[in-house]
């Protein structure tokens, strides 16, 4: 649908939609060819694809897995996959971090060193999608409560005050606005 809109108008000679149909055949090519936008090596913001979307494979396998994840046949053949397509593995035993999850914290520490694991699964789920959707946390203190919020990596003191003081950003603007 998007490419016969895009015909209409390059048949205008609109410049933006002729490069922007140019882009969308080649993706329409790869994905005829299995191959998924975000790895076609074309922009494909504009076309708000599934398949431009990043990806993280999760293996979620059995306490005899998770054991033995370094070596293991089918996490190996997973992060095989994964790395084809340009992204990350988390391996996660549901299961076991369920029943970890009831365990006080003295008893969990000692499980979680008889596993050999360093953190959660979970965590490392949770850890690589910040990565991924290039998200940062950072902390604040105060008398009530310390809390995590989460901005884009790359943001600036002010807007990121403006992410926990909305009158912070829009005072800012405001100043802007008025001082042009």
């Amino acid at each position: 649908k998007q490419i016969k809109n895009l015909e209409k108008k390059a048949r205008g000679l609109d410049k933006d939609a002729i490069k922007l149909l140019a882009d969308a055949n080649e993706i329409k090519k790869n994905l005829e060819n299995s191959i998924p936008a975000r790895n076609g090596g074309i922009d494909s913001t504009p076309f708000n694809l599934l398949t431009s979307k990043p990806v993280i494979y999760c293996a979620n396998v059995d306490e005899d897995q998770i054991k033995n994840r370094d070596n293991d046949e089918f996490i190996g053949r997973v992060r095989e996959f994964a790395k084809s397509d340009n992204a990350e593995t988390v391996v996660i035993c549901a299961k076991i971090e369920e029943e970890l999850s009831h365990l006080d914290p003295e008893e969990l520490e000692m499980f979680k060193e008889e596993l050999g694991m360093t953190e959660f699964g979970l965590d490392q789920l949770i850890v690589a999608s910040y990565r991924l959707l290039g998200l940062i946390s950072y902390l604040t203190a105060g008398e009530p409560e310390v809390r995590a919020w989460t901005i884009k990596k790359g943001t600036k003191a002010p807007q990121a005050a403006g992410k926990i003081h909305t009158d912070f950003e829009r005072d800012r603007k405001s100043t802007r606005l008025n001082s042009s």
